[in-house]
């Protein structure tokens, strides 16, 4: 037994204009789309480039982390690393992208790169910080991408 949902049926026979058709015959080959990036939210992109608290989150709405770009050039001997860290919500801070230098030769430098893309976007906590630490001798870059509502829900 099959279940029709009236009232979506009588919207799809408006919508896609089925005179004379019953939306029962083609509601199977239809798919539902679900908005999952609704329109009431901003992309964010935040740069960084100094070791402390890249961007504290909203405490009035909702902020998701999806991605992260991490750039340094060791530009001394030695090792450097440069380790970000974020707040999911109701978990405690993780580290969420690392790169790992080592730059052995005295007159030359080292550089890496590290991205890192979500398959699903990361809700992290209200009010809570985005944080670059930094050890070693290096020049460095750091590219926050997130989406953040614009009303409080």
């Amino acid at each position: 037994m099959k279940h029709y949902n009236t009232s979506l049926n009588k919207n799809m026979n408006e919508l896609f204009d089925l005179k004379g058709e019953s939306v029962n015959d083609v509601s199977e080959e239809i798919i539902p789309i679900v908005d999952v990036n609704p329109k009431n939210g901003v992309n964010k992109i935040i740069r960084g480039t100094v070791a402390a608290t890249i961007y504290t989150t909203p405490t009035d709405r909702d902020f998701y982390f999806y991605g992260s770009h991490l750039n340094a050039i060791a530009t001394a001997p030695g090792s450097s690393t440069l380790t970000l860290t974020v707040t999911p919500k109701g978990a405690p801070a993780i580290i969420i992208n690392d790169l790992y230098l080592i730059n052995t030769v005295a007159i030359d430098s080292m550089s890496g790169i590290s991205n890192l893309i979500l398959p699903f976007p990361l809700l992290l906590e209200r009010g809570s910080t985005i944080v670059l630490a930094v050890t070693g001798t290096s020049a460095r870059t750091v590219i926050i991408f997130a989406y953040e509502t614009k009303i409080n829900n």
